[in-house]
């Protein structure tokens, strides 16, 4: 049986328009309350205000497909310009650019990196940061976000 959120995240990709991408999902529960922020990216761009409008109708038609009798706060948004980075392709495109990566565990006794990201292969991310380069494997990426020079 799926999750709520994987529930919402299979409604919506099947309703949503191509180049329009779920980037993430989260869900708050309080008592009679479920809070669901939904983050929207879009390639080559953000996405609009009714990208934005269009997914909120989405999740209100899911809710009553699914029977969520919980009073509903949604939120959907557009990534910002401090990208996230969640997975390969976002890695990909981002070759060249300065990024800030935090790891789930120590890596040399820090968890925080900061360089241009030079490639991503077999798993692992590539970094040149003013003193050293780095590599660290996708898997230990805890957060990753594109920085503006």
């Amino acid at each position: 049986m799926k999750n709520i959120i994987e529930s919402l995240e299979d409604f919506l990709n099947d309703q949503i328009d191509t180049g329009l991408k779920i980037a993430q999902i989260t869900k708050w529960g309080r008592q009679n309350t479920l809070k669901i922020d939904i983050l929207l990216k879009l390639k080559g761009g953000f996405a609009s205000l009714q990208d934005c409008e269009n997914v909120h109708k989405l999740v209100l038609i899911w809710s009553k497909k699914e029977n969520i009798e919980k009073n509903l706060n949604i939120s959907v948004q557009s990534e910002s310009i401090n990208k996230i980075l969640f997975d390969f392709e976002d890695f990909e495109e981002n070759i060249g650019k300065k990024i800030k990566i935090e790891t789930k565990t120590k890596i040399e006794d820090r968890r925080n990196f900061t360089g241009f990201l030079k490639q991503i292969k077999d798993g692992i991310i590539y970094l040149k940061s003013e003193h050293e380069n780095l590599s660290i494997s996708f898997d230990q990426v805890k957060k990753a976000q594109l920085l503006l020079i």
